[in-house]
């Protein structure tokens, strides 16, 4: 998942003063056909509400209602790491419909902007790789003004392997010259042109974080071994799966190399029961900042569950790592 996953904490004060009318509820109704019950987490990335709510499933239907400070991309985020982006406005009531079996074809319809996103779901449906960023740059190019563009980037590019491709993210600035007073647009071409993401063989900054049984520990060049940097939240199960390889690893390596576990959650309490803290034996990090956590910043973190390997001397051995490599990864940096 991306980076900007509540990176608005401070446009959402600014945005408050914008609303639009007394009313600013948007209604979602919708019906999974296959499903009987089912837990859908939902958030927004643009900061369209604060914080993330859950969404019951009963009988293959559900009901959602959420007061939005203004414009909303609303994230579905479905058992499997699936997700659904819709936008959302001030009084808009909106229509889902999907099936169990194909969750990541669903169709929302009562705005335009939500048709094109059905459209666009259903015509990328069997598309990977540059085919996947042909269909995502060629809908960005023909709807550079609508927040549906903006949604497509952020989970196409943002929250996506594509993000590490230089061609793929600046098509922020073709949103920028076409939404000059989107903040969240804004911030996030600023981002990309003022920062250069921590490279391998590049020395990472001086860091010191508290962990959440009160001990300071220090990051970059005073680091004592290789260390693994882990950035988890507990609303993904990507997260929940790493730690567990996570904890077998470091029983296994036995001290050779040092873990730390920054969450990207605002409730430590609720980091520790769903990560189940008390019996992992490694650093963990829960300062509620989330998108904003000095970790998360100077690490420049654009997915979850993302990484950042350091070598002895606190240079990036390797980052981002896939779930499936991360374990060869690790070992081979202290062989």
């Amino acid at each position: 998942m991306n980076r900007y996953f509540y990176l608005l904490l401070f446009v959402f004060a600014l945005l408050l003063t914008a609303c639009r009318g007394s009313d600013r509820t948007f209604t979602l109704k919708g019906h999974i056909e296959g499903q009987n019950e089912l837990n859908i987490l939902a958030y927004s990335p643009n900061g369209g509400f604060e914080g993330y709510d859950t969404i019951k499933v009963k009988k293959g239907t559900f009901k959602y209602e959420r007061e939005l400070v203004d414009s909303a991309i609303v994230a579905l985020v479905f058992p499997k790491n699936i997700q659904t982006l819709l936008v959302a406005l001030p009084g808009d009531v909106l229509e889902y419909e999907a099936q169990a079996s194909a969750l990541s074809r669903a169709s929302v319809e009562g705005s335009e902007e939500n048709e094109l996103l059905t459209k666009f779901r259903k015509n990328i449906a069997d598309k990977q790789g540059k085919e996947l960023q042909a269909e995502v740059t060629r809908f960005v190019e023909k709807h550079p003004k609508s927040l549906a563009a903006v949604a497509v980037y952020e989970q196409y590019v943002l929250s996506h392997a594509n993000s590490r491709e230089k061609k793929m993210y600046e098509l922020i600035f073709t949103l920028q010259k076409h939404q000059p007073e989107n903040a969240y647009v804004s911030l996030i071409a600023e981002h990309f042109s003022a920062k250069a993401r921590l490279e391998k063989g590049e020395k990472t900054p001086y860091l010191q974080l508290e962990t959440l049984k009160g001990d300071t520990i220090h990051l970059g060049d005073s680091i004592k071994r290789p260390t693994a940097i882990l950035f988890w939240s507990t609303w993904l199960d990507a997260s929940l799966q790493q730690a567990s390889l996570i904890q077998r690893l470091k029983k296994e390596l036995n001290g050779k190399v040092d873990f730390v576990a920054v969450s990207l959650d605002y409730n430590a309490d609720e980091f520790k029961y769903r990560l189940g803290a008390d019996t992992l034996a490694m650093d963990l990090v829960c300062d509620g900042l989330v998108w904003q956590s000095p970790a998360v910043l100077a690490y420049d973190v654009q997915t979850i569950p993302g990484n950042i390997l350091l070598d002895k001397e606190g240079k990036v051995y390797a980052r981002d790592v896939i779930h499936v490599e991360l374990e060869k990864t690790i070992r081979e940096m202290v062989e």
